[in-house]
């Protein structure tokens, strides 16, 4: 499988950094809550020192990417703006797969999004990409939707999207039901 952004998003956005994590045996029954106390703890210290997390150098960038899009960045906030704020509301993280908790809380403590894919539900490469308006979402509902015409998200070689980030911003920062997750 390889991974990459269309040249549509590079051309758009040149200064764009991607990395790619291969993790592998992390299953719904693995405890990572010793590996995600620390980057919640480093998340809590950054909103305690720094104050909301909008004033971040990181989120701060996130918000001018979407504002290039055309999003309004404070109603569209990327996925790390959105998990950072739900813990400095709550507290907490929501649990939901252990492989997505590690990842959730190293995107609060880095303020970086940070997408998780099943790569066994993944069908060929992976491309970043505006989407065509027909590609295929699975929710966590289990219904099937369709992105917008130029919402950017991860799109397989079948046509199916794992993620959505923007443009619309309907799907800002959110994981298909193709993601990891507690069976």
């Amino acid at each position: 499988m390889q991974f990459h952004h269309s040249s549509q998003l590079r051309d758009a956005y040149p200064d764009l950094v991607a990395g790619v994590v291969l993790v592998d045996g992390i299953t719904a029954t693995t405890d990572v809550a010793g590996r995600t106390a620390g980057y919640l703890t480093e998340a809590r210290r950054r909103l305690t020192a720094g104050g909301a997390e909008s004033g971040f150098p990181e989120i701060q960038a996130w918000r001018r990417a979407y504002a290039a899009m055309g999003l309004r960045p404070t109603r569209y906030r990327c996925a790390a703006e959105a998990l950072l704020r739900r813990l400095r509301l709550d507290g907490e993280l929501p649990r939901v797969h252990p492989l997505v908790d590690l990842c959730n809380a190293i995107s609060a403590a880095y303020a970086i999004p940070v997408a998780v894919l099943d790569l066994d539900r993944v069908d060929g490469d992976l491309t970043v990409q505006p989407a065509h308006g027909d590609e295929e979402y699975l929710s966590f509902a289990g219904d099937t939707e369709h992105p917008e015409p130029g919402e950017v998200t991860f799109v397989d070689s079948a046509g199916r999207a794992h993620a959505g980030g923007g443009r619309t911003g309907r799907a800002a920062g959110r994981q298909c039901g193709r993601a990891p997750r507690r069976c």
